[in-house]
């Protein structure tokens, strides 16, 4: 699964980095089929913004959004927001409800 981290306005640092890298490298164990997740890290009026977008063929897209005064809290929300997605799709796919 190839992880995409981008600062909006700024710069993301070392540490936020790999602190992402590690929430989403869980997204991959839950569902092997994802193939990409894009992560787009801002910080505006005294809050982090934290957007994420995940892929999964054949065109299914999964996103989140979250806003915190820190930005592990952001992380944490959009990663669970993001994580319950998968695990809605995954469970239809292995249910095969339509």
């Amino acid at each position: 699964m190839e992880i995409t981290i981008t600062g909006r306005h700024q710069p993301v640092e070392e540490a936020a980095r790999e602190y992402l890298e590690e929430r989403l490298g869980r997204l991959a164990r839950l569902f092997e089929r994802l193939t990409a997740v894009h992560a787009i890290l801002d910080h505006g009026h005294g809050e982090y913004i934290v957007e994420l977008t995940a892929s999964a063929p054949p065109h299914h897209r999964f996103s989140a959004r979250a806003e915190g005064a820190e930005l592990r809290l952001a992380i944490d929300v959009a990663d669970h927001k993001l994580e319950a997605q998968v695990r809605s799709w995954k469970e239809r796919i292995v249910d095969h409800r339509p």
